[in-house]
Order: C-alpha cells, then structure tokens, then sequence
C-alpha cells in the first residue's frame, strides 16, 4: 500500500519508516525539517498535496510531549493540522489515517484520579486538569484529546477509516525503570510508558488489519518490573496514597484490582493494551 508518513524525521518516525519499509509499502514522508516550506501541514493546501494518491495515513506529526508553550501553539501544530489531515484525506480519497495519540488524554499529565484499573480506552476523559498541581501542563493533553474526538467525528459520520493509538511517554523499559520513573512528570502519568521499539509494530498492524472502522487501541507497557516499588509502596498503596495526598479520598471507586499481580511476581501496568493484543495482535516485546 501507499503510505504518508508524517512527522517522520521525529524519535518514532524514523523507526516507523524502516519498519514501513521492511513491510515492503511504499512510502512518502511529510515533515516540516525537511522543508518548512513544502510540508507546513498547518496550510491545507500542503495538507491535500501531501495525502494525494496515500491509501493510509501514520500521523505522527505534533508538539509531541508537554511543555509551557502557550495553547495557540498546540492547536496549530497538533489541532489544527490533524485537522487538516482529516479533511484532506477525506477529500483526496485516503483509506485510512492512524493517528500517534497519548495516554495523556485521559488527564495522566495533570490531577487525575482513575475511576478504575486498569484504565482502558473506555475510561472517561478526566475533567480536573492541573488544579492543585502546578508542574502539569494542561495545554498537551486538552490538545490530544480534542484530536482524538475529531478522529472519532470523521470515523463515525464519513467513509473514511480512523485509528487512535494511545501512547505513554517513549522510554526504552530499562531506561524508564532505570532512573525516569523518579521524575515528576511519571508520577503524573501514573507510570505508563511506551518503549519505543514496539510501536512500530502497532501502528503496521494498525494500517494492515482490515475492517478497523473507527477504533481507538493503548499500546503501553504491560509489566512493572517485579522489584517496581515506588516510594517503597506496592504500586496499588502508592496510588491510593498519591490520591489522599491530591486531596482526594483515598477510597477510589473499583481499586481493588484482584488481576494485579502476575505469577512471577510482577504488577501489572495502570493501563490495559489488551484490546490491542486481541484484535491488532500487536505484542510489547520490551
């Protein structure tokens, strides 16, 4: 198949591309380091040049993590140009756009309180956004989510086929386990992470399997390592404690997650790719 790749000069488009390559698609690539000129998909103009004669759209393109850039930066480079993207390959006669989302849209890069566990891809959107803490930046995940819902917009009301792939921060495992998952903005994830090295597969998977309609997949790690105690605590008392302290009950709703624990010792992740495994196939092998 034919397909665009945007973004794909950027930290997972350049391993998306061999894997696209591998695959034996063919391939064309829209990123503004290229030529700012040429591929400014924030123009629509450059949007429907660049989808034309594409089967499948890999969307990568974005401000890809938080920051304090001032929200008008992010609905241009991520809202508006998803946007665009949307539009033009409805226009243009694309297949299917796959768009890189985030686990942020769930509210992770703020104040957030799960409803339950694991968080999976019906878990509702969280509505209390940075309010008691001021290191989190709502700007990137109100900008993913409003994304995410024009995806499902397109997907539902027009023929054009939509994926979301919901993403964590992209950290090798051992990296990320090594010394990141201190960092403050981890704790605000609730330490969900994507190595890098499996998203390839995902979004191949994504833009091979037939009859995606409208659909929206995590591609998370699945496993804490077995030692994983963050400040000491089993993953589940960190949590409920982390949730006291945001100034919320301790008691959350359908914490008593029995499915925790693996056999060999391990915690399973906050969030549940198993949608993904089912019906993608796709597997973490990181």
């Amino acid at each position: 198949m034919k397909i665009l790749l945007t973004g794909g000069r950027g930290k997972a488009g350049s391993a998306m591309l061999q894997a696209i390559v591998d695959r034996e698609h063919k391939v064309s690539i829209a990123d503004i380091k290229d030529c700012s000129a040429r591929y400014d998909l924030t123009q629509y103009d450059k949007a429907r040049t660049a989808v034309e004669g594409r089967d499948v759209v890999i969307h990568l393109a974005g401000i890809p993590h938080p920051s304090a850039k001032p929200f008008r930066n992010y609905f241009k480079t991520n809202v508006l140009l998803s946007h665009n993207i949307l539009l033009a390959s409805l226009e243009m006669g694309v297949k299917r756009v796959i768009y890189a989302s985030s686990s942020a849209s769930y509210g992770t890069d703020a104040t957030f309180k799960p409803l339950y566990l694991p968080i999976d891809e019906e878990h509702p959107f969280s509505v209390d956004m940075g309010a008691e803490d001021e290191g989190a930046h709502w700007q990137y995940p109100c900008s993913k989510r409003i994304v995410d819902t024009m995806m499902l917009a397109y997907g539902k009301s027009t023929q054009l086929e939509t994926v979301v792939l919901r993403m964590g921060p992209l950290h090798k495992t051992e990296d990320y386990f090594g010394r990141l998952y201190k960092e403050p903005w981890a704790e605000r994830c609730l330490f969900g992470w994507s190595d890098p090295r499996d998203i390839p597969s995902a979004f191949i998977a994504a833009a091979e399997k037939p009859g995606l309609k409208c659909e929206v997949f995590n591609i998370m790690g699945t496993c804490f390592p077995e030692d994983f105690r963050p400040d000491d605590l089993d993953p589940l008392d960190w949590l409920r404690e982390r949730c006291g302290k945001k100034g919320h009950s301790p008691t959350i709703p359908n914490l008593d997650w029995t499915a925790g624990t693996l056999p060999d010792g391990r915690h399973r992740s906050f969030y549940s790719s198993e949608k993904a495994k089912k019906v993608l196939g796709w597997e973490p092998n990181y």
